[in-house]
């Protein structure tokens, strides 16, 4: 049983590059970035309370409208966050059954968690690594207001569009690559430890990547701040 703050069923504003799309807010959020542009998700409400069968509905009404009008049917999941603990069940219900529906509806969903940080912690984000595998791309990071951009998809230059089937598939080939066939420890004599060289491949590569790409979105806006 989901809460649902509200359900859109044309919508241009919160689209993902794919034109128009039926977009639902759930309700709940336990980020609450400063000055989030929808802090009214925040708090949980009871009476937004619905069964998630009739968000099906719903959904499904407003995609069959768009394919009705010769576009695709794209799908928009936002917040509050769909996929913190308290929403993440509803959610994956609500996709599964949208997916069995429209096999050919494209998803997009934001979180402000970090993608990269269920990377270090798999065991933490079994559930959210299932969410990689339903929908099409994911738009990650919590708003940072000193970071702020006018980009369509996301508010923040840490923010991240990420295409699903490539993230997946280079995190694959990472662990193709981890030489677990010969000793895999090294020791640092700057912390004195010794560490797993897979380990040190989990957590720094990602991250590595991903300050090159914040790198490059910041660099052509250095003049502006």
């Amino acid at each position: 049983m989901a809460y649902i703050h509200q359900i859109t069923n044309f919508d241009i504003h919160n689209d993902f590059g794919e034109g128009p799309t039926v977009s639902m807010f759930v309700n709940y959020c336990s980020f609450r970035c400063l000055n989030c542009w929808n802090s009214d998700t925040w708090d949980r409400k009871p009476e937004l309370y619905m069964d998630n069968e009739d968000v099906v509905k719903l959904i499904s009404t407003g995609l069959d409208s768009l394919s009705d009008m010769g576009m695709h049917k794209n799908l928009s999941i936002l917040g509050g966050d769909p996929i913190v603990d308290d929403n993440i069940d509803d959610t994956i219900a609500i996709i599964k059954k949208i997916k069995t529906l429209h096999p050919d509806v494209r998803i997009a969903i934001w979180t402000g968690y970090d993608v990269d940080s269920w990377i270090k912690n798999p065991d933490q984000h079994v559930k959210r690594y299932l969410i990689m595998q339903l929908v099409d791309w994911i738009i990650d990071g919590p708003y940072v207001e000193k970071l702020k951009t006018k980009h369509q998809m996301f508010g923040s230059f840490n923010q991240r569009v990420i295409n699903t089937n490539t993230w997946l598939e280079s995190q694959n080939t990472m662990k193709s690559l981890r030489p677990d066939y010969i000793e895999t420890s090294v020791y640092s004599i700057h912390t004195n430890k010794t560490y797993q060289i897979s380990d040190l491949i989990s957590e720094y590569t990602p991250t590595k990547s991903y300050l090159s790409y914040l790198l490059g979105m910041i660099k052509p806006h250095l003049k502006d701040l």
